[in-house]
């Protein structure tokens, strides 16, 4: 099983491309590399989908997407459609549609401008009634005046939907080593020319992907690249299994929710999720694109101070030996669920749909997220050092977009250039100043 391979003895000495993170993207660029004949080597410093992809609430959408991501949404959502069929392996895809529903007038003026965007750049969604909304959700008591609905949407299992694109490169050919954080890039002569393990075992290559979600900005910092975001968590809740109830996902004013294949029901919370930031000495980086946006999401990005994450930072930056440094660079760490805000998010579901009170919350966890400061994804390839490629920053959004974004770095890797336009999520950007702020926060 991909989460628990973990080779020594007879780990690879070269190959093309060696990709650093095991999480969605991570996995879906091993198998489209591997598929295309290219020797590849991903490294997982834990275990494949154990952190951001396999956290996540799954959720697979176009609705509510910012216009830059509509091409890339869109194709990613009809690869989910049938990735269980070419993966031969379940990924709990749920073809039930994702719906917007709508409290007030206001808000549903503004999903009619979306839609009528979205429709414009071949999004497959429409508006809906009140009484359309009823029969799609049947508990749901909450008065709505309408909705948006991409009916070709869906959600899946994310662990296992991560594990099944992992399972899936390795039947392709790419070699997957879990427990192998990368300790140190290697550059010479102005290009990527190996990576080495945490066990001092170095992998020559010609290219490196990384992928490392939340840790991605530490391993660019290896090649004297700077990436400006944030590292969040998101709190999630799921209950004991119910009858079946609906199939769509649905966001709404004060609740979002889903039903699982085993039919429990994953809830987040209000629309305007609350996210929690553990600050760390990077709050000193890049002051003046950061603080306008912590003062613009007060309201939903809780800061804290945690002791054990402070005590990591410390062990970071002041460690006495490599070893130490690396290990609190790279830790294998959760976020710990924020359990009193989970509970009335709970009651919110209950308010919202009345039927089900009562019922248990089996499940309570909390998953990372790096954040950049336009909410875009940072994906492309580095001038300096040549062989550097990344997927990083996505918002929240990595799961859903994660298969089109794993093959189209592939295809910068083999092909030079992607077949969809990245250019809006250049890594340069921030430095050019073409970026604006975000209108969503997740």
């Amino acid at each position: 099983m991909v989460g628990g391979v973990h080779m020594t003895k007879d780990i690879e000495q070269a190959c093309d491309v060696i990709i650093i993170g095991g999480g969605i993207v991570g996995c879906a660029a091993a198998y489209y590399l591997a598929k295309r004949g290219v020797k590849v080597v991903l490294l997982e410093k834990n275990k494949i989908g154990s952190e951001g992809s396999g956290l996540c609430a799954g959720v697979i959408r176009n609705v509510g997407s910012e216009p830059a991501e509509i091409p890339l949404r869109i194709q990613s959502v009809e690869i989910w459609k049938h990735v269980s069929q070419e993966l031969k392996w379940q990924t709990g895809y749920v073809d039930g549609g994702v719906l917007y529903p709508a409290e007030t007038e206001e808000q549903l003026e503004e999903m009619e401008k979306w839609t009528q965007m979205a429709q414009g750049m071949g999004v497959n969604c429409r508006m809906v009634t009140p009484e359309e909304i009823k029969k799609l959700i049947p508990p749901y008591e909450d008065p709505v005046s309408g909705g948006v609905y991409g009916e070709r949407e869906g959600h899946a299992v994310p662990l296992m939907a991560t594990q099944a694109w992992g399972k899936a490169a390795q039947e392709a050919g790419a070699h997957i080593y879990t427990k192998t954080p990368c300790w140190d890039i290697e550059v010479s002569g102005g290009r990527v020319i190996s990576v080495v393990t945490d066990r001092g075992e170095r992998i020559k290559t010609k290219t490196v992907l990384n992928a490392a979600g939340v840790y991605a900005r530490r391993l660019a910092k290896m090649v004297d690249f700077h990436v400006p975001y944030k590292v969040v968590s998101l709190n999630l809740a799921e209950t004991v299994p119910l009858p079946p109830l609906f199939k769509v996902l649905y966001r709404a004013p004060r609740s979002i929710a889903w039903q699982n294949p085993d039919n429990t029901l994953g809830f987040v919370g209000p629309t305007a999720v609350a996210m929690d930031h553990d600050l760390g000495f990077d709050v000193f980086e890049n002051p003046l694109i950061w603080w306008p946006r912590y003062r613009v999401f007060r309201k939903i990005m809780w800061l804290h101070l945690n002791m054990g994450h402070i005590a990591r930072e410390f062990k970071r930056v002041f460690g006495f030996t490599h070893d130490i440094r690396r290990r609190a660079t790279f830790p294998n760490v959760e976020p710990k669920p924020a359990i009193h805000r989970l509970e009335k998010y709970a009651e919110m579901q209950w308010e919202v749909m009345p039927s089900l009170r009562g019922t248990k919350v089996a499940r309570m966890w909390a998953g990372f997220i790096d954040i950049t400061p336009d909410f875009l994804p940072i994906i492309g390839e580095l001038h300096k050092p040549e062989g550097f490629v990344i997927a990083t920053g996505l918002c929240g959004h990595g799961f859903s977009m994660g298969p089109i974004i794993g093959r189209l770095v592939s295809e910068i890797i083999i092909d030079g250039k992607p077949s969809i336009s990245l250019e809006e999520f250049s890594p340069y950007r921030f430095t050019e100043g073409k970026f604006g702020m975000p209108a969503e926060a997740v």
